[in-house]
């Protein structure tokens, strides 16, 4: 499989709700809930501490970027850009090899499901 054939997806909320609900049997209404509540809970810890660890996918961390001087592409006009704060992520180890386990699969054309683990636990 080429570089070439692989596409962008969205992931979108509603999907991942989806999916949570399913995957551990409660409703889409309370997984929707538990979606939001982690993810404002991840957006506060990086806002207040200026990082966020997940184990075994990765770091989010607050960096300031000083200012410079960049190009227009269409143009080649140089314009300052202002500083600012932004977010990156480097993903954990785990999470790189999983995907270059992943992405071996997919190369020697198998189903790729079946080397991506489902970590959900039906409640009650």
């Amino acid at each position: 499989m080429s570089s070439e054939s692989l596409k962008l997806v969205t992931l979108t909320r509603d999907e991942i709700s989806n999916r949570l609900a399913k995957g551990i049997g409660i409703p889409k209404l309370h997984a929707s809930n538990i979606l939001d509540t982690t993810l404002n809970e991840m957006i506060e810890s990086i806002v207040k501490d200026g990082e966020l660890k997940l184990s075994a996918f990765g770091s989010f961390s607050v960096r300031q970027k000083n200012d410079r001087v960049g190009r227009n592409p269409k143009t080649g006009i140089e314009v300052r850009i202002t500083p600012r704060k932004t977010v990156s992520f480097k993903a954990s180890d785990c999470l790189k090899n999983k995907v270059i386990d992943v992405w071996k699969t997919m190369q020697q054309n198998k189903p790729v499901s079946d080397q991506v683990e489902t970590t959900y636990k039906k409640v009650g």
